[in-house]
């Protein structure tokens, strides 16, 4: 293990599981914290903190990928570039486009306790 930890590292990752890793358990948390990441997102775009915007943007394009929102892939990713080419009006336009995708509206209007 840790020779596989040491490639790991020189590979560029940061971490890895030491233990199996549950998919739906990783969807469920992402799900849970999708809220609170577009909240962080937004409030960048608001005080126009676009390099924070940004790299919020990728890191949520990256993360949505893996479980399958590609509505929300394909935005974060739209909201990254504007960002990135300094089309701000652009990107609170895409911002306001995530919150209101279907698929976030179902998240949030989730009851606590059915979303943990």
């Amino acid at each position: 293990m840790a020779d596989d930890v040491r490639r790991y590292r020189e590979a560029g990752f940061n971490d890895c599981a030491s233990k199996p890793v549950d998919f739906e358990e990783l969807r469920q948390a992402f799900e849970q914290g999708l809220p609170d990441s577009l909240a962080h997102l937004a409030a960048h775009i608001e005080q126009e903190q676009w390099d924070d915007a940004e790299t919020a943007a990728h890191a949520l394009k990256g993360k949505a990928g893996s479980f399958g929102y590609q509505r929300v892939t394909e935005l974060a990713l739209e909201l990254e570039r504007s960002v990135r080419s300094a089309a701000f009006d652009r990107a609170r336009q895409t911002m306001d486009v995530l919150w209101e995708l279907e698929e976030i509206q179902r998240l949030l209007a989730r009851p606590k306790a059915a979303a943990e």
